[in-house]
């Protein structure tokens, strides 16, 4: 008999064997006090960062946000009313163990075409959107699969239904597109020495993230000047796309090159270099200042980088092709990293790796 574990994490529970997502929740006692902070105690356990159950958990959030709007205490009773109304969402935790969404989004036979259909909905309550992939068989059999939800409860100011429409179709429209979105940032200065007799010169890493695949991307910058910031962040476009959104710290090169960003969009589709993105154009983000914790992301991939780098050159003394040749062999071990579970099973399939996504395979590092 083939014993299948059930990996759980904070509530949520993969089952391999039939290869789904699951819930394993259990009611409060029922002579639980139904207090704002028993309330809450009990909501916040359920994880779900998918939004698997989201039509579940945003009636706990609304009735959470009907308890702070009548201004009550933590340990103050909810009243008659929220008290059903608690006591109903609790009962039903239970049958959240019947839910089960499967994991995988490939069709279960055969090759088909793939569409995914994004659907919102909104009311003076709450709104929310929804997305799901449909795939079409050759014989004309479509199979459909969740891929993720996200709700949020309405504003307290009063607003229009018209308006709040407004605010679901940005969540649906984020929902639905292809992430496109990239974050920079730059590494500490690495020197490069040019000839005997000639001064050394300074070189930094710019390094891009992915934000769907996590892959990266390394260029050399010869400086920290606004057109220096261009130059690579036009090398990268012209051999990976170009991206709907960047994000950055807010430095004042990347400042200044929010600036010129129109004009560079404009010199690609002349030159037609990719029709279809640039004509969409390119949204430049910054963080707040002096806030590095919004960039982990990026932040967390550079330390990697430099880590990486230095196994590599040690104290050398390199030349700019050399830096460069570690550059893109930083980049190529990074993109190689698992980012999936990688059991024990040899029999099991290759776990996931950037590079699955760049290139459709693991790739190969070069000794």
């Amino acid at each position: 008999m083939k014993i299948f574990r059930q990996p759980k994490t904070l509530g949520v529970v993969w089952i391999a064997e039939t290869d789904v997502f699951t819930f394993n929740t259990r009611p409060p006692p029922t002579d639980l006090p139904l207090t704002k902070r028993n309330a809450l105690k009990n909501v916040a356990p359920l994880f779900d960062p998918l939004g698997l159950v989201t039509p579940y958990t945003i009636r706990a959030t609304i009735l959470l946000q009907t308890m702070w709007t009548r201004e009550l205490d933590w340990d103050e009773g909810i009243g008659r009313d929220l008290t059903e109304q608690v006591q109903q969402w609790f009962s039903e935790l239970d049958h959240l163990k019947k839910v089960q969404v499967h994991r995988c989004l490939q069709p279960s036979t055969g090759p088909a075409e793939t569409t995914i259909h994004t659907f919102i909905h909104t009311s003076k309550d709450a709104f929310g959107g929804v997305s799901y992939v449909r795939n079409t068989q050759l014989d004309g059999v479509m199979e459909t699969r969740f891929i993720a939800s996200k709700t949020k409860v309405a504003p307290l100011a009063t607003m229009s239904i018209p308006r709040l429409e407004l605010y679901v179709a940005v969540m649906g429209l984020r929902l639905a597109q292809s992430v496109s979105k990239t974050a920079v940032d730059y590494g500490r200065p690495f020197i490069t020495i040019q000839g005997r007799g000639k001064e050394r010169l300074k070189r930094w890493l710019r390094l891009f993230t992915c934000l769907a695949s996590r892959a990266i991307h390394c260029e050399m910058a010869f400086g920290l000047d606004t057109d220096s910031c261009l130059n690579a962040f036009a090398r990268m476009a012209y051999r990976r796309g170009l991206p709907q959104e960047v994000v950055s710290d807010r430095d004042t090169n990347f400042v200044s090159a929010n600036r010129e960003l129109k004009e560079l969009v404009e010199k690609l589709d002349k030159v037609k270099i990719c029709q279809r993105t640039a004509n969409r154009g390119v949204t430049w983000i910054f963080n707040p200042p002096q806030a590095p914790h919004f960039g982990g992301a990026h932040e967390i991939m550079i330390k990697a980088a430099k880590k990486a780098i230095h196994a590599v050159l040690g104290e050398a003394n390199v030349i700019d092709e050399e830096l460069m040749t570690a550059f893109i062999g930083a980049e190529s071990l990074l993109d190689s990293r698992r980012i999936t579970y990688q059991t024990a099973n040899p029999c099991d399939k290759t776990p996931l790796t950037p590079n699955h996504f760049l290139y459709g395979q693991v790739g190969d590092i070069c000794p």
